[in-house]
């Protein structure tokens, strides 16, 4: 069974500084995530006209948040909202990840531009119709996903829940099934300065603090723990009920 894959979306929660989206990652790997997610995009891409980036991600941090991934042992991460995006991460982090949100999940030429790289494609795929829809011919993973923001578990197609989500609840209960259906990647939006102090960006609405971050970690794991123990608790009660079964009847008893 695949151990949890656990990425901290961090998104916009740098709210334009450096040093927070540092400390975001910091916060992201003592919580025991296995990867530090942002976004690279421009106002521009996202809405098609030129307007505030304020929260969109600095070409030039790349390097050194991708850096400072390396140096708390988790994976950098960044979704990828162009062909330009895709060729730009590709060349400054060197990613093992490549990440495609549902409002791209659409654009056949980045998921196979993406997949070209020879690195895992994660794709959210809150925008696609059909499981036909979700351009089989390329290797991707789909990401079970809402366009909900925040979301309730009632929101996602549990069944369709396969190797991972990108999860915009509020709570652990959607994990929970996720973990118990046999997915093994879960994408949650983070914000370290949650339990702190009232800090807004575009993605504060859908973000859960260091506290339930912890939490959910830990949830996951143990999910994922009681699982892999199944066989050996199966077996341990079969031993168990034999040697009982044995004992009743007399079979160890001294002749």
């Amino acid at each position: 069974m695949p151990k949890p894959y656990i990425i901290a979306e961090i998104g916009s929660n740098h709210r334009g500084k450096l040093e927070l989206a540092l400390e975001q990652i910091k916060a992201a790997a003592e919580c025991g995530c296995s990867a530090a997610k942002f976004q690279l995009f421009t106002h521009e891409e996202l809405y098609g006209y030129k307007g505030d980036n304020t929260y969109a991600l600095p070409r030039e941090w790349v390097r050194p948040l991708s850096s400072h991934c390396n140096s708390f042992n988790i994976d950098f991460l960044c979704s990828i909202f162009s062909l330009d995006g895709l060729d730009f991460i590709e060349h400054e982090a060197n990613p093992k990840v490549h990440k495609i949100a549902s409002s791209e999940a659409v654009d056949k030429k980045l998921v196979a531009a993406a997949t070209k790289t020879g690195k895992i494609v994660l794709v959210s795929n809150a925008a696609l119709n059909s499981f036909e829809d979700q351009m089989l011919p390329y290797h991707v993973i789909f990401l079970e996903c809402s366009a909900k923001y925040p979301a309730h578990i009632t929101d996602y197609a549990l069944t369709k829940i396969d190797q991972g989500i990108s999860d915009h609840t509020l709570d652990h209960t959607l994990a929970i099934a996720a973990a118990a259906r046999g997915a093994y990647i879960f994408e949650k939006h983070f914000d370290c300065m949650k339990d702190i102090t009232e800090m807004d960006s575009p993605d504060a609405c859908v973000s859960i603090g260091m506290k339930a971050m912890k939490e959910y970690v830990k949830v996951i794991n143990d999910v994922k723990t009681a699982y892999s123990n199944l066989s050996t608790i199966s077996d341990e009660r079969l031993k168990s009920n034999w040697m009982r079964r044995e004992t009743e009847h007399g079979f160890f008893r001294k002749k």
